[in-house]
Order: structure tokens, then C-alpha cells, then sequence
């Protein structure tokens, strides 16, 4: 199968190397001469947000991804078309691209998501009470394309592209789960086998912040991941070493959480040797 993939950076590096184990080539675009995935995959060196170089890229391939969303979705939408098989398909891309197309999609499928107002130029009244948060609808990524309002004085570095305005939340953790998920709808954890050594959760709340650094062997021992006949689990819940919880399940968990977790500080040296240590964690289970 001719896999093409819409970016060339270090997400496309990785699902190329998860997916070494099958007997599929792997194409990828990317403007950058150097991009990660130019010397593991067959390069092509183009503008991903062109119309027509997007169509020529995809046009002899069997199935057309991304690495990033800002590519041509029109493109993607042609190539569909054409019979080419786009995954995600050109309207989830087209969703994603847009923050109010986002939030609609929200609202419209009762996912719960903060209160928000569109706004589409500078000459409209943003009703929002102060603080509030302004997305830019398109071009916005890693931080880019977002600010927070929090003064009356604020308002004269508002953007005048196109938005969404949106009311501030009070975060106490925030939680990230990778699922893998077919065209049947079914769902699974990672696997033993999946292509990774540590499994990495950052965790904050107030002045606090640390990262989990789990090896692999543990969460295989601790039922997480699947292995064999063996399911694992569909997330997994950590609790920092700031957490104070009353149940004794919670606190059986915290325990052994806390050999794997670093909490990060000014003292970079203090780090650098705690990263060493976990790191090292893994070769001592291996070698046991």
C-alpha cells in the first residue's frame, strides 16, 4: 500500500516508524529539505498548502493522512473525489482547521465545552465578561493565535481576524488519552508491542508541575497496557505527589506512581539527575 502523508516532521516520523512492521511505503510532503522524515520516507519537497501540489502528491496513492492540519483541505477533498482514500477524511479537516467550526461542532453534539461567543470582524460587541480568552478561527497552534483579555486596557491588542471569544476556566489538571480507533467504530489501548519505551504525562496544578516518566514494563505489570489476550485499560489516573486523597485504592496507586514521577523546578542539575535515574529505571527492569 502507498501511504502519503501531508507533512514530514517529527509525528510523521513517528507513525512511519510504528508502522515499520508492515509491508507499506511511505511517501511524505514537506516544504523543509531537512524535515525528520526526508531520509525514512519517499521525499518530496513541496508546499502542503497548495492546491495543486497537494493533488499532484496524492494522486497516485492509495491512502492520503497528516502530520499537521494546516495543509489544503480542497485538495484532500478532490483527491476523495478521485477515489483516493483520505484519512481523516477532507470535512474533519476542514472542522479542524477552524476554531468556530470546532466549537459549532461542539455545541451542536452536546460535548461540554466553555461558554462562547464567534466574532467575526473588529466592528462587532464582544458580550464576553472579562477575563476571557480569544482563539484566532484559522492559523493557530502550540500557543500561536491565542491570548487572554484580562483588562479593559487589553482590549486595544485585540485581534481583528476573525474569532472565537471564549470565557476563561479554572483548571485544576488537564488529562490527554491516545486511543486507537478503526473504521469500525472499535477502540483499543496501546499494546505491549507499540513502538515506544516510555509513556510520559505531564501533570500541573496551581504553582505546581511535574511529569510522570513511566517505562513500559510497568505499565504492562500494572495491567495498563494490553498484552496478548490481556486488555489493558483505557486511560490511566496519576496522582502527583502534591495529590492528598483518602482512598486507600488512590493511595495504593500514588505509591508506586511516585518512583516514576519528577517534579520539575528552577534547578535544572536537580532534574537532569532525577531524569537520569527514571531513565535508568528501565535498564535495571531489563536487565532483572
Amino acid at each position: 500500500m502507498k501511504i502519503g502523508i501531508l507533512g514530514g516532521g517529527q509525528l510523521g516520523r513517528m507513525l512511519i516508524q510504528s508502522a515499520l512492521k508492515y509491508d507499506d511505503e511511505f511517501y511524505t510532503l514537506d516544504p523543509a529539505s531537512d524535515a525528520p522524515c526526508h531520509n525514512i520516507s519517499y521525499f518530496t519537497q513541496g508546499n502542503f498548502n497548495d492546491y495543486e501540489t497537494v493533488l499532484n502528491f496524492g494522486k497516485d496513492k492509495d491512502v492520503v493522512t497528516i502530520e499537521i492540519e494546516h495543509v489544503n483541505a480542497d485538495a484532500l477533498a478532490e483527491l476523495e473525489q478521485q477515489g483516493i482514500r483520505v484519512v481523516p477524511n477532507a470535512n474533519i479537516i476542514k472542522t479542524i482547521q477552524q476554531k468556530i467550526l470546532q466549537k459549532e461542532f461542539y455545541k451542536a453534539h452536546d460535548i461540554p465545552s466553555p461558554e462562547f461567543q464567534v466574532v467575526w470582524n473588529s466592528d462587532e460587541k464582544i458580550i464576553m465578561p472579562l477575563p476571557f480568552v480569544q482563539k484566532m478561527n484559522t492559523g493557530g497552534y502550540d500557543g500561536k493565535g491565542v491570548q487572554v483579555i484580562k483588562t479593559e486596557e487589553d482590549y486595544q491588542h485585540l485581534w481583528t481576524e476573525a474569532s472565537v471569544i471564549e470565557s476563561m476556566v479554572d483548571i485544576e489538571k488537564e488529562l490527554s488519552v491516545i486511543v486507537a480507533r478503526n473504521e469500525k467504530g472499535e477502540t483499543t489501548p496501546f499494546e505491549l508491542n507499540d513502538n515506544f519505551d516510555f509513556y510520559l504525562i505531564a501533570s500541573f496544578k496551581d504553582s505546581f508541575s511535574g511529569i510522570f516518566i513511566f517505562p513500559k514494563k510497568i505499565l504492562s505489570e500494572k495491567g495498563i497496557l494490553s498484552e496478548g489476550k490481556k486488555l489493558g485499560k483505557r486511560g490511566i489516573r496519576v496522582y502527583p505527589a502534591w495529590d492528598v486523597t483518602e482512598s486507600q485504592q488512590a493511595k495504593k496507586t500514588q505509591a508506586w506512581q511516585t518512583a516514576y514521577f519528577m517534579e520539575l523546578s528552577s534547578d535544572k542539575m536537580k532534574m537532569l539527575q532525577q531524569a537520569k535515574l527514571l531513565l535508568n529505571i528501565e535498564c535495571t527492569l531489563s536487565v532483572g
